[in-house]
């Protein structure tokens, strides 16, 4: 009784399941709940359809994210990336993340903390969901518009890719030749 008291208060949050389930339960309106973005509670809200940002991220994601339990983490020297890809976050999942500096790096760290996003990445996208040394382009990258495959490249080339200025070249290096191949072929499509 406690807790219901707090959140129609509004003084404390619960994750969204918790609250549908206690709703249901004991009759209560769902409308008399706002949801909000905190640590006690992230109401993701999942994209329905690819879009050019969506692939953008998971390009990104297969360069330099790894997904765990309850997180999806991205790790680069660039904070101001990791903001750009926190605020693509935000559009596309309606939650945003943290970005702290990593103490004995140069680097910084995007840590996206969503069990739910994490759960809808491992179902739909699980090729980028493996361990680094398994992680793969998704086979629907392939299917997807000319704009959609230029944001997959886009969000991959952010992790990956360099430019040689005095070559004028544009290279992409990664540690798994199947996955630069593929890229090849996006590329030439």
């Amino acid at each position: 009784i406690n807790a219901i008291e707090h959140q129609l208060a509004g003084n404390r949050n619960m994750r969204e399941d918790v609250l549908d389930k206690l709703v249901t339960s004991i009759g209560l309106d769902r409308n008399l709940f706002t949801p909000v973005d905190s640590i006690h509670g992230k109401f993701a809200s999942m994209p329905k359809e690819t879009s050019e940002e969506l692939m953008q991220f998971l390009g990104y994601l297969l360069g330099d994210g790894i997904v765990n339990g309850r997180s999806v983490r991205f790790k680069d020297a660039d904070e101001s990336l990791l903001a750009q890809y926190n605020k693509l976050c935000h559009k596309l999942f309606g939650i945003s993340g943290r970005v702290v500096k990593i103490p004995e790096a140069n680097a910084h760290l995007l840590e996206i903390n969503s069990k739910a996003v994490c759960d809808w990445l491992r179902l739909n996208f699980r090729e980028l969901t493996l361990r680094k040394s398994q992680k793969g382009i998704p086979p629907i990258v392939g299917r997807t518009s000319a704009r959609e495959v230029n944001g997959f490249l886009r969000g991959l080339y952010d992790a990956e890719g360099c430019v040689n200025i005095k070559s004028g070249q544009v290279s992409l290096r990664m540690m798994s030749g199947r996955t630069v191949r593929t890229a090849q072929m996006l590329l030439l499509r």
